[in-house]
C-alpha cells in the first residue's frame, strides 16, 4: 500500500508529518512525503520518498520579514504574505500534486495542504485524511475558549487562515481545470465534516479540552515526535554555561519576526536581571544579530539554535510564544512554562495550559514589560506549578501519538 503525505508550511508544520511518515513506513507501508526543498533531507532521513512541491515558507518569512514586522504578524500580514508567495508557485502546485498522488492508495494532509489535498484526493477518487495540529473547525468538539462567541471567532479565524491563502490554486486553477464546482469562499470545512472526513489531530488528549463523546471520525492521537535529539551535539561553552550554577530558565519567542525586536529584547535583559535568574535566551526570536550570539556570561548565554527536546530537559521554566511545539516540548520536559503570545493559535495554547496549572498567566506580547515578566517568571518558580508540570509531562510522555494515529488509520479501514 502507498501513502502520500502532504505537508506545506514551516517547520513546526512539516517536522511532525514526517514523523508520522515514518511510524507508517516502519510499520511496513510505502510512504512519500510531498514538501518544498527546504525539508527534502529531513525526510529522507526517515527513509521515505520525497516528492517535491515549489516554494520554501522560510525563506519567505525572510523575504516578508520587514513587512511583518511593520505590521505586528497580524492574521492579515500573514495571510497577504502566505498569498503573494502561493500566487507564484500555485499553478506549479496543482500539476506537482497531482503526481505526487496519482499513484497513492490514501492521501494525508496538514496545514495549509489540507484543502489542496481534498480537491486531489476528489479529483483522482483517492481516501483522503485532514490532519490538524491545532484544532480547525471543529467548533463543538474542541473548543478554543471558554466563550461560545470567542470559540467560534477563533475556529473561523484559523481555518480561514488555512483557506483563503490555497483558495486561487484550489478554486481557480484545480478544481476549474477538472471540471469541478468552486468550493464557497468559506472554504470546504464545513462540507468536509458534514461528510465525516477523517481527521486526525496530532495534540495531547491530556492537554487539550474536548468532549469526551467525540465522532468515530475524529481522533485526538498525541504529539508526532521526530526524534533527531541523539545526533545534534550541544557546545563546550553550553555545557559549561548549564554546570556552572543553578538551573538556567529558556526564553525564545519562536522564527516569526516582530516589529518590536529591538524593545522585547530590552525588555527580556532587563526582566532577567530583576529576577536574579540564569537564563538561555535565542538569538533569532529575541532580535540577537550575530554580534549579540557571543553575549555570554555568568547569568545569560545566547544561543543560535539548540532542539527544546534537549534543552528544556535541562531548565527550571520556559518562557515562550506559545507555539505548539514549544508549548508541547515544556509539557513533555514537566517544567512550568511563562507564555508570551503574539499572535495566531498561540494564545489557546496559552490558554489550555493555564487551565492545566503549569503555567502562569499568559502576557500578551502587546502589554510585554520588564516588570511583569519578572514577576511571571518568579510566579512560575512555585512548587505547586512545578509538581503540576512533572505529573502532567509524566502523562503526555506515557502517549504513543504515532501508534495512535496509525491504529486509528487501520481502525477506519483505510491502511
Amino acid at each position: 500500500m502507498k501513502i502520500t503525505i502532504i505537508a506545506l508550511g514551516t517547520e513546526g508544520d512539516v517536522r511532525p508529518l514526517v514523523a508520522l511518515g515514518g511510524g507508517l513506513r516502519r510499520e511496513g507501508y510505502e510512504v512519500c512525503l510531498a514538501t518544498t526543498s527546504a525539508f527534502s533531507d529531513l525526510v529522507r532521513s526517515e527513509n521515505i520518498g520525497f516528492s517535491l512541491f515549489n516554494g520554501n515558507f522560510k525563506e519567505l518569512l525572510l523575504k516578508e520579514s520587514n513587512d511583518l514586522k511593520k505590521s505586528g504578524n497580524s492574521p492579515k500580514s500573514m495571510e497577504k504574505s502566505m498569498k503573494c508567495m502561493i500566487q507564484s508557485v500555485g499553478p506549479a502546485w496543482a500539476e506537482q500534486g497531482i503526481a505526487a498522488c496519482k499513484d497513492a492508495d490514501i492521501i494525508i494532509a496538514g496545514s495549509v495542504a489540507v484543502y489542496l489535498a481534498a480537491a486531489l484526493a476528489e479529483i483522482l477518487n483517492k481516501p483522503f485524511v485532514q490532519v490538524h495540529l491545532a484544532p480547525a473547525g471543529l467548533i463543538r468538539e474542541i473548543p478554543m475558549a471558554p466563550s461560545p462567541l470567542m470559540n467560534h471567532i477563533l475556529h473561523s479565524a484559523i481555518t480561514m487562515m488555512l483557506w483563503q491563502p490555497i483558495r486561487p490554486v484550489v478554486n481557480n486553477i484545480l478544481r476549474r481545470k477538472y471540471g469541478l464546482r468552486p468550493y464557497p469562499w468559506y472554504g470546504p470545512q464545513k462540507q468536509l465534516n458534514k461528510m465525516k472526513k477523517h481527521i486526525l489531530f496530532g495534540m495531547s488528549p491530556n492537554v487539550v479540552p474536548h468532549k469526551d463523546d467525540l465522532p468515530e471520525y475524529i481522533r485526538i492521537t498525541g504529539n508526532w515526535i521526530l526524534n533527531r535529539v541523539e545526533t545534534w551535539k550541544p557546545s563546550q561553552q553550553l555545557l559549561d554555561f548549564l554546570d556552572a550554577g543553578v538551573k538556567p530558565i529558556y526564553i525564545g519567542f519562536g522564527s516569526i519576526p516582530s516589529k518590536d525586536s529591538d524593545k522585547i529584547k530590552k525588555i527580556v535583559l532587563e526582566a532577567v536581571s530583576l529576577s536574579g535568574c540564569r537564563a538561555i535566551m535565542s538569538a533569532a526570536s529575541l532580535g540577537f544579530d550575530e554580534s549579540d550570539i557571543s553575549i555570554r556570561n555568568d547569568q545569560i548565554f545566547v544561543i543560535d539554535h539548540v532542539p527544546h527536546d534537549w534543552l528544556f530537559k535541562k531548565v527550571e521554566l520556559a518562557v515562550h510564544h506559545g507555539g505548539a511545539g514549544a508549548t508541547a516540548a515544556a509539557i513533555r520536559a514537566g517544567i512550568p512554562s511563562v507564555v508570551v503570545p503574539f499572535f495566531g493559535d498561540q494564545n489557546y495554547w496559552a490558554w489550555c495550559i493555564e487551565q492545566l496549572g503549569v503555567s502562569t498567566k499568559k502576557i500578551a506580547g502587546k502589554d510585554l514589560t520588564a516588570e511583569n515578566l519578572a514577576d511571571a517568571i518568579r510566579q512560575a518558580k512555585d512548587k505547586q506549578i512545578k509538581e503540576k508540570a512533572k505529573l502532567l509531562g509524566d502523562k503526555v510522555l506515557a502517549e504513543d501519538g504515532i501508534k495512535t494515529a496509525i491504529n486509528a488509520l487501520k481502525d477506519w479501514k483505510l491502511i
